[in-house]
């Protein structure tokens, strides 16, 4: 029997953790880790701020909308929008005072009236500066939307920090595409810096290229009818874009197509190129590409069919091996389709036909949605990529548009149907100070995560609604 070495076991644990109990209590209470500070607002020093968007126009037939939001949620902000002209010549117009958390929407045709010389004449477009004092420029979100009257036609430009020096590119990548001979390909250059911006467009054509100097004084805008440098060559073509900055200087490009004939309206997806970047995988992403049998919440006219395409580009000095992905969705099923890799020479333009998949039963006639996934190893912009989805008549268009891995024009989508091409959360307003921000390149839609514009109402044709 082995009971009284048991009743040692336990005599000597008990006297453990009495032992253990008056130390305790000796030391007093455990310690608690400290209680977190409760910041509230940061302390109101303000200084002068500035965002910029990239377009505006006054020209006959048309008309531009001017948005502010002050996101701010303790304090009203006073903001001053600033017209600079094609010349870069500034007209300020009247103040405006903007609620804490409120919207203002101003109709800049209305409000130019008492400024004759930028109304209805052909330099009546450029860039809008918003000036006003704040924390930080994120304080406002501001933005214009571009109009051609009794169209439905529309253009929405956020805008984004005002010619930061922080920030440094080495150029822009994209695509010119003039889809018929009533159709227009503008690009648009915006200089919201202080200092002269040089550089040189190049135009890709299978023929030959076309290089065009540039020199871009501070403030000035600069429009480049594509179809009208190119010529009719250009008409039902595509070709690529190249935007080569010597300086590594930050300047604002947009690209719009639009037909007043069909109704088409797109910005066109630019990609910039990074100063020192380094060959690595990337993946582009198209979620919810239409095909051609369109959801019925898109709100088309009965037996519209759609053309999903894809426009690639390879944009680097060698060869791309392009691996590419569809993954499908009908009413009641959903599957994925791999195509075979390709390869794309330096320069090449390419045209895949996801319609081609579908009539071939690869990719099932009734499918509706397909998310597009693009894979391939080089530089960021090496691979330029476009996915949109259009009638024959180019009147009902859908288009998807990705990350900045991301493809994609975007044209007159539906309502809920588009997502961000970038998001970018505004700051908090409890931090004074803040890292400096990257400025976003191209105008198109930059979305800011905790603003919650809605950007058009059903049946919406404006780009990049939410």
């Amino acid at each position: 029997m082995c009971y009284p070495a048991f009743r040692v076991v336990i005599l000597v644990a008990a006297s453990f953790l009495l032992c253990s109990s008056l130390i305790r209590a000796q030391n007093g209470p455990p310690v608690h880790p400290p209680r977190p500070k409760v910041l509230g607002p940061a302390k109101w020093d303000p200084s002068p701020q500035e965002v910029s968007a990239a377009y505006w126009t006054l020209e006959p037939g048309w008309n531009t909308n001017v948005e502010m939001r002050n996101n701010l949620g303790f304090r009203e902000l006073t903001v001053t929008p600033v017209l600079r002209a094609a010349s870069g010549k500034e007209v300020s117009l009247t103040p405006v005072t903007v609620a804490a958390q409120h919207v203002i929407s101003l109709d800049l045709r209305n409000l130019a009236q008492s400024q004759p010389q930028i109304l209805n004449g052909a330099g009546s477009f450029g860039s809008v500066a918003f000036r006003f004092s704040g924390l930080d420029s994120a304080n406002l979100f501001a933005a214009t939307i571009v109009r051609r009257e009794g169209q439905p036609i529309d253009f929405h430009f956020d805008a984004d920090d005002a010619g930061s020096p922080l920030y440094t590119t080495g150029g822009i990548e994209g695509m010119w595409w003039v889809p018929d001979q009533t159709s227009n390909d503008y690009l648009i250059l915006t200089n919201p810096a202080e200092k002269t911006v040089a550089g040189a467009l190049i135009l890709s054509l299978p023929s030959a290229n076309r290089r065009i100097q540039l020199s871009i004084g501070p403030g000035q805008t600069q429009r480049i009818d594509l179809r009208e440098t190119l010529g009719p060559s250009s008409i039902g073509a595509m070709g690529g874009l190249t935007l080569s900055l010597p300086g590594r200087e930050s300047l604002s490009v947009t690209q719009i197509v639009f037909d007043e004939v069909t109704g088409l309206a797109a910005i066109m997806k630019l990609f910039d190129r990074e100063p020192d970047d380094e060959f690595k995988d990337h993946t582009l992403l198209a979620p919810m590409m239409a095909l051609s049998l369109p959801d019925e919440g898109l709100g088309f006219p009965s037996g519209t069919t759609l053309i999903p395409r894809l426009f690639l580009r390879n944009a680097g000095s060698g060869q791309a091996k392009v691996s590419l992905t569809v993954d499908w969705r009908s009413e009641s099923k959903s599957g994925k389709f791999t195509f075979p890799q390709s390869a794309l020479s330096s320069g090449e333009v390419r045209v895949i036909k996801l319609m081609d998949q579908q009539k071939s039963g690869q990719v099932p006639v009734d499918a509706m949605w397909g998310t597009v996934k693009l894979s391939y190893t080089g530089r960021r912009a090496d691979l330029v990529a476009v996915a949109l989805s259009y009638d024959k008549d180019n009147r009902s268009m859908v288009c998807r548009r990705r990350s900045q891995k991301a493809l994609v024009a975007c044209g007159r989508a539906a309502c809920g149907t588009s997502i961000p091409l970038t998001t970018h959360s505004s700051r908090p307003e409890t931090q004074a100070q803040n890292p400096p921000r990257r400025r976003l390149r191209s105008s198109t839609m930059v979305e800011r995560a905790n603003i919650g514009l809605k950007k058009c109402s059903c049946p919406g044709n404006r780009c990049g609604s939410t």
